[in-house]
């Protein structure tokens, strides 16, 4: 899996976690939401290698394991939307003279386009196993690589255009992560959210630092809970894939050996 991943940074560079500049809070802030994203979408793109080179094995549980994973993929694509544009967004305003140089109708197109696309990859779930399971996973293949880009050049375009805000800066801004933090727990579904969020930080100082600010007294145990249950549900799934892929490939070698051994 871990080579499957260099592969995919190597194919496409800009999903690969945007480095910080702790001066410039304003595209940290925006950064750690950013990464998340592409954090997740390295993992899409690893579980559509494994399909697409173990295609013949693939059997309904595979199919049906991740449209799951992608629906709750879609669903932190959302969250993440939302968090820019009810958290982040008016925070800027507490600090900024002048936002000319943002453009939210563009951005807000752009989020319309690659919604659509997600759209387009979740109709395909019920053609998956409806007797041309290859055509089906190329129309998957096509649609969710449209999603991955146009889920990248959104990020890029936000995070250029906060490059330009520094220079109508009032003062300097507050901490803004325990609003973030307060936003993904008052989410119904704020266990699986807020893992996703930290899963490609925790285990840096960045995240360690970030989690001991805001995850504090009962919050701790909660989160832990939650923790366990994203690895199960979500983070696993690319080893999961894997796993079976391959199991399902030794059985289906298996059999006809065990079947010449019988005669």
């Amino acid at each position: 899996l871990d080579c499957l991943r260099l592969s995919v940074l190597k194919e496409l560079p800009a999903v690969g976690p945007v480095d910080f500049d702790h001066d410039r809070i304003v595209v940290h802030e925006f950064s750690l939401l950013h990464n998340a994203l592409r954090s997740e979408i390295i993992e899409l793109l690893v579980i559509l290698s494994l399909f697409e080179e173990n295609l013949a094995h693939v059997i309904p549980w595979h199919a049906s394991a991740f449209f799951t994973w992608f629906t709750e993929f879609k669903s932190f694509v959302e969250h993440a939307i939302a968090v820019q544009d009810e958290v982040l967004y008016p925070w800027l305003e507490t600090g900024y003279i002048n936002e000319s140089t943002l453009q939210p109708d563009l951005r807000r197109k752009r989020v319309n386009d690659f919604m659509e696309k997600f759209n387009q990859v979740e109709k395909q779930q019920g053609l998956f196993f409806g007797g041309g399971a290859k055509n089906v996973f190329q129309r998957i293949h096509e649609n969710v690589n449209d999603v991955c880009q146009c889920l990248l050049e959104w990020m890029q375009f936000t995070e250029r255009e906060l490059q330009l805000l520094p220079c109508f800066i009032l003062s300097p801004l507050p901490r803004i992560d325990s609003r973030v933090f307060a936003f993904f727990m008052q989410s119904k579904q704020a266990a699986l959210m807020l893992p996703m969020y930290l899963h490609w930080m925790e285990s840096s100082a960045l995240g360690k630092a970030w989690m001991m600010r805001n995850i504090t007294g009962t919050s701790r145990v909660i989160y832990k809970i939650w923790r366990k249950g994203a690895e199960r549900s979500h983070f696993r799934m690319a080893f999961v894939f894997c796993e079976t892929l391959i199991r399902t490939k030794m059985s289906k070698v298996a059999a006809p050996n065990s079947a010449r051994a019988a005669r």
